[in-house]
């Protein structure tokens, strides 16, 4: 099982901190983010240019300039911007240096357009990728902001590359070669920063942010707190409360589930998410047939909806109808990117029917798959155990029953466990029958 990280707490810390931190006092960032890339452009471009002709011995001293320039920014950051995220207001200075720097380097090292142009290009593509991908952003659709941002990079870099290309700066070496550096660096951290205030979303962040707490860590009471405050950011956003629903679901709370079901279909009616979670509670209030019918209208309505596959599979089981359960969860694992939930709802399945063995390899799978969700592992581990115990194995099942029991915080499946170990026989030094 896994157990809670000692920095949890100053994980959650951060979360809030850097989301209040980004409201009261963006622009101020953003005005910084600026400022960073122009002096940090400028002196990418004048350590490499090819104006300036420096012998290659100066790049030490170039270099420790640098970090000694970015070291005392990041001084005065921490006392400019409260809490712990002072950081995060520096990060644009090393991928605007690079950024200058390539577009300088490769204007020094060939003057052929065909290797040049290339050059640029894949290089400074691959800095703007690596610093978006890194860089903490509360955005919609983090993917996206990824693959948006990562080529203003390389518009930034070409820039300034045909700037020292062909020679359209008619000032002295030096300021030539600043300005052109400058140039890189304002165009990438205005670009960027542009896109970031478009793209900005606290609500969806501290959203997927609680589900994350529950997912990796099983606490309930801090991820409901996450989207509280994501609802109260964004009140009109039907895809904070079908994320609370979920936790909801899982935490055994049917009734504010489908209040917050209830509330999305409301702001947005053609929810297919909230369509889903409905569908979920009342396969969980025991309204098979009816889940059923709802999960039917989501699968047909749009072609390879993994969760519908899942949660009808799910509902068929509950009926007994177990030939249509397993082709659910064919389906699912054929979509899913995260397949151990859907290998563990299978091998309870399979603990239904009888087939303990297949229920195992399944749950043997379930918890060596890479999951989000801890969740699953503990899930996987109440139904290996009830395997073992119908086949036997008594010690084996203890194990798994005894794992759940002393290390879950989920009260439905630390139940379960409980019951499991409950009902074995009573144990003695004899090794299990294979």
């Amino acid at each position: 099982m896994t157990q809670l990280p000692s920095n949890i707490v100053k994980k959650r810390v951060f979360v809030q901190e850097t989301v209040k931190v980004f409201e009261e006092s963006k622009w101020t960032i953003y005005v910084w983010w600026v400022v960073q890339g122009v002096v940090a452009g400028a002196f990418g471009a004048m350590t490499f240019s090819p104006q300036l002709a420096s012998p290659w011995w100066l790049l030490t001293a170039y270099l420790l300039a640098v970090f000694v320039i970015k070291r005392a920014s990041m001084k005065l950051a921490q006392r400019l911007f409260a809490g712990d995220t002072w950081w995060l207001v520096t990060n644009i200075f090393l991928p605007s240096f690079l950024l200058a720097a390539v577009a300088a380097a490769v204007s020094r090292l060939t003057s052929w357009i065909v290797i040049a142009l290339p050059l640029v290009v894949v290089l400074s593509f691959v800095i703007g990728m690596f610093h978006t991908t890194l860089r903490i952003a509360h955005v919609r659709e983090f993917i996206t902001w990824v693959w948006r941002a990562a080529p203003l990079g390389t518009v930034a870099a070409l820039t300034g590359w045909l700037f020292l290309y062909t020679n359209t700066l008619t000032l002295s070496t030096a300021s030539s070669a600043a300005a052109a550096g400058a140039i890189v660096g304002f165009l990438y951290a205005f670009l960027t920063t542009a896109l970031l205030a478009l793209m900005w979303d606290v609500s969806g962040s501290q959203s997927k942010s609680g589900t994350a707490y529950v997912d990796k860590h099983d606490e309930f009471e801090e991820g409901l707190k996450l989207h509280a405050a994501a609802i109260a950011a964004n009140p009109k956003d039907s895809r904070v409360y079908v994320e609370r629903a979920l936790v909801h679901i899982r935490r055994g709370d049917l009734d504010q589930a489908q209040s917050d079901a209830e509330r999305a279909l409301a702001l947005d009616p053609r929810s297919r998410e909230a369509q889903a979670v409905r569908a979920i509670i009342l396969s969980e209030q025991g309204e098979v047939d009816a889940a059923i019918s709802e999960f039917h209208k989501l699968v047909d309505c749009k072609l390879g909806y993994q969760v519908g596959y899942l949660y009808r599979g799910r509902a068929y089981s509950r009926k007994g109808d177990y030939d249509c359960a397993l082709y659910d969860y064919k389906h699912s694992l054929r979509l899913a990117e995260d397949a151990a939930l859907t290998l563990v709802n299978r091998a309870e399945t399979y603990y239904q029917m009888g087939d303990y063995d297949l229920a195992i390899a399944d749950c043997d799978a379930a918890v060596s798959a890479k999951t989000m969700m801890c969740s699953v592992w503990t899930m996987a581990f109440v139904v290996r155990g009830k395997c073992y115990a119908a086949k036997g194995k008594y010690k084996l099942a203890k194990s798994d029953f005894e794992d759940v029991f002393n290390n879950s915080t989920d009260a439905t499946l630390v139940k379960e466990a409980a019951a499991g170990l409950h009902a074995l026989p009573v144990i003695d030094d004899v090794d299990d029958p294979d």
